[in-house]
């Protein structure tokens, strides 16, 4: 289709172009994910025993920070460059949507170590079809790169003569023929991207059992991983020790069959012994289990703590004070017996022995302890 515009006012009023917000130069990224400077340093302190090219960095650190991090920031999919935008999505955006992604989620997280693991086994399980998928979109994926960059400098090429044309009417011819390159590379990237896609929906079937089977890999290396830090160190996240140790741990554990077998045992016992002691509660400040009355100020909800704000709320306080009758949390607690002596009587007289056969002579005393 070929664009024609005879005035400014059609150009500015074009659904083509947007110019209601100030012109802002994109820049494009090769990555998915926008980690912190925190995830950044634990990267690259987890991937000194690997061995890596500079062009797989940036899918890597993706995937570390999408199994490492307690949240996730990803880049909007104008900011990424074509290859990232158009031939990643099924590999990296979609994995959070997935049940398995959060069974290895729950391995991973919080744990360099085991991030890194877990991170280069699926990255060295799907990479293979991703090339692939790169080698049958390469030429066009070099067009579209090339028509975007056209585009970003018409943009702003567009922009600058439109502020000209709206004092020198004289600039409005060049503002016009800027403003039909750009909509023309517009509609040739729509084109080429529609083809690109295509072949990646061709491929949907054989990229979706590849991260299945990744993914699968992936929660195999983390357990592992995680097991042998349970079980033959004393940091089970991993963050004290050195990423070259972890790594000749790991590897130790791997061609033994013998402290394979052990670690995956009693990495399950310790494991399970962990959450226990997690769920735990501790018996100083007690668990909390209900709703009761009384006046504990300790374990006030704060809703009743809120009738202190207000002097026409506060005799509601006391009086609820005074009658035990404000509500507060009721905790399990460990059960304090009390100490001193516990003096029994027995009755003797002729009205007990009514009742029994035998005359009752026994006193008893004990000690309360004795109780328990």
């Amino acid at each position: 289709m070929k664009y024609r515009f005879s005035s400014l006012d059609q150009i500015l009023h074009s659904p083509l172009f947007d110019f209601s917000v100030p012109y802002q130069e994109v820049e494009r990224r090769d990555r998915v994910t926008r980690s912190t400077r925190l995830g950044d340093m634990r990267f690259h302190e987890a991937c000194r025993p690997y061995y890596f090219e500079d062009e797989d960095l940036p899918m890597l650190i993706d995937l570390f920070y999408l199994f490492y991090a307690e949240e996730h920031r990803m880049t909007r999919p104008e900011e990424r460059i074509a290859p990232v935008r158009l031939l990643q999505p099924a590999v990296m955006d979609k994995l959070i949507g997935r049940s398995d992604f959060a069974q290895l989620r729950k391995s991973c997280k919080g744990n360099a170590f085991v991030s890194m693991e877990a991170a280069q086994t699926y990255f060295r399980t799907i990479i293979d079809g991703l090339n692939t998928l790169y080698d049958e979109t390469e030429e066009l994926v070099t067009v579209l790169t090339q028509l975007e960059n056209r585009q970003d400098g018409l943009k702003k090429k567009l922009c600058h003569l439109i502020q000209e044309a709206q004092d020198d009417p004289a600039k409005i011819p060049k503002a016009i023929r800027a403003a039909e390159r750009l909509a023309s590379t517009g509609e040739q990237i729509q084109v080429i991207t529609g083809m690109i896609q295509d072949k990646v929906r061709k491929q949907q079937q054989k990229t979706e059992d590849a991260v299945h089977l990744a993914l699968q890999r992936s929660i195999q290396s983390a357990e592992l991983a995680r097991y042998a830090l349970q079980c033959w160190t004393d940091d089970p996240d991993g963050q004290s020790r050195l990423a070259e140790n972890n790594y000749d741990l790991l590897n130790c554990v791997k061609h033994n069959p013998m402290l394979l077998g052990i670690t995956r045992q009693l990495g399950r016992m310790k494991e399970m012994l962990s959450e226990l002691r997690r769920n735990d509660y501790a018996h100083g400040r007690g668990e909390k289990y209900s709703i009761t009355r009384g006046r504990d100020l300790k374990n006030l909800l704060s809703g009743e703590l809120a009738l202190l704000a207000s002097p026409a709320t506060t005799p509601l306080f006391l009086r609820k004070y005074n009658a035990k009758g404000l509500l507060q949390y009721a905790k399990r607690e460990r059960v304090h017996k009390g100490h001193g002596d516990i003096i029994v009587c027995l009755d003797e007289s002729l009205s007990g022995a009514r009742h029994w056969p035998w005359p009752c002579r026994t006193s008893v005393r004990m000690k309360a302890g004795s109780l328990r």
